[in-house]
């Protein structure tokens, strides 16, 4: 049965109730479908929440920065293994993945030279001292 603010609006009977997003989705797959180009795509929470279109973006390789609430939780992960290396943001996650872990190696090992360093001053009988400003 069909509303009567629907019947008025001159709806069809048969038409689905749809979210934003699924209707969003709609919109830009019809755009792209029709060969207009599409450089960026922004959107706020409303949208940015929902995991499918975010991943219709990446299917479509679409650039895109999205609002999401702060209450909800994107893994690093969730990318790059739902999306795979092939994608841009499966990609940036991976080159972003690779940066902090040589980040850490580098600090472990800076951290390792500091400690070999001190223990090397300490077995020669130098102290370090620290002068703090007055």
């Amino acid at each position: 049965m069909i509303k009567p603010g629907c019947a008025e609006a001159g709806i069809p009977q048969n038409t689905e109730f749809a979210t934003k997003p699924v209707l969003a989705r709609a919109m830009l797959a019809r755009t792209l479908d029709a060969g207009i180009p599409v450089s960026w795509v922004t959107a706020d929470e409303a949208y940015g929440q929902d995991y499918k279109f975010r991943h219709f973006l990446e299917l479509r390789r679409l650039n895109y920065v999205v609002a999401v609430p702060k209450s909800q939780r994107v893994g690093a992960d969730e990318g790059s293994a739902l999306l795979g290396l092939d994608s841009p943001a499966g990609r940036r996650l991976d080159e972003t993945r690779r940066f902090f872990a040589f980040i850490r190696e580098e600090i472990n090992r800076s951290m390792a030279k500091w400690r070999r360093l001190q223990e090397a001053e300490r077995e020669a009988g130098y102290t370090t001292s620290r002068i703090w400003p007055r």
